[in-house]
């Protein structure tokens, strides 16, 4: 799977042991070390609360991506993993609770953003973001 890939549904991976990162649809050991399956890039519980709490309660108030910029101090914007997990929740979200015009638009913004995200790698075509981790 490219890592370049700009479908948004193709998850980012890291190895727990190498911090190899890599994209995948299926649950595959890490192509570097072989010595752990990836783990998707995750945002830590506090983060993904406050994501959460914007989603739910700001959306009659803000557009949801000027919400998560405004409140969110962790929230670099260039990261397509951030754009991805963020997609994610509200797509989760959105399995128990109606659409909004605010998330629908929030939903296509980080589409967009994925799309037009550059993913540093070095000449291994290893990831070389320090802001990629797996919590």
């Amino acid at each position: 799977m490219n890592i370049h890939d700009t479908n948004i549904t193709i998850p980012f991976v890291t190895c727990a042991h190498c911090d190899k990162g890599w994209r995948t649809m299926v649950e595959m050991r890490c192509p570097r070390c072989d010595q752990a399956v990836g783990i998707p890039f995750r945002l830590d519980a506090l983060e993904t609360e406050h994501l959460m709490g914007i989603i739910r309660y700001q959306v009659d108030q803000r557009p949801v991506m000027v919400a998560i910029v405004d409140d969110c101090e962790w929230f670099m914007g260039d990261h397509p993993w951030e754009a991805q997990y963020i997609w994610t929740l509200i797509k989760e979200y959105l399995e128990d609770f109606p659409t909004t015009p605010r998330l629908d638009a929030a939903l296509n913004d980080f589409v967009f953003n994925f799309a037009n995200t550059i993913v540093n790698v070095d000449d291994n075509g290893d990831m070389i973001d320090e802001h990629m981790v797996h919590h």
